[in-house]
């Protein structure tokens, strides 16, 4: 899907929060590079950095929470006397 001018691109950089493909994002930066906008960069740039600030403390609390249950299951282990 090519964008065909500013207002869809902008739509789609307000979509970001809401999930899009990465298909998506490329064809958001091609617009931006191909007509030398520089007016939505920063919006661009904006939304990717909360996105992957996001990605990043999902990523946190799977990781702790594995933690959490690796602990269970030693404590469980435990109790069963399993090595």
């Amino acid at each position: 899907m090519d964008i065909k001018n500013d207002d869809e691109c902008i739509k789609l950089i307000e979509k970001l929060d809401q999930g899009v493909s990465p298909n998506v994002v490329n064809n958001i930066i091609v617009y931006l590079e191909k007509t030398g906008n520089t007016e939505h960069d920063m919006t661009l740039i904006k939304s990717l950095n909360k996105e992957n600030m996001r990605a990043k403390n999902a990523f946190w609390s799977i990781e702790a929470q594995m933690r959490f249950l690796s602990e269970d299951i030693k404590k469980i282990k435990e109790k069963l006397d399993i090595q």
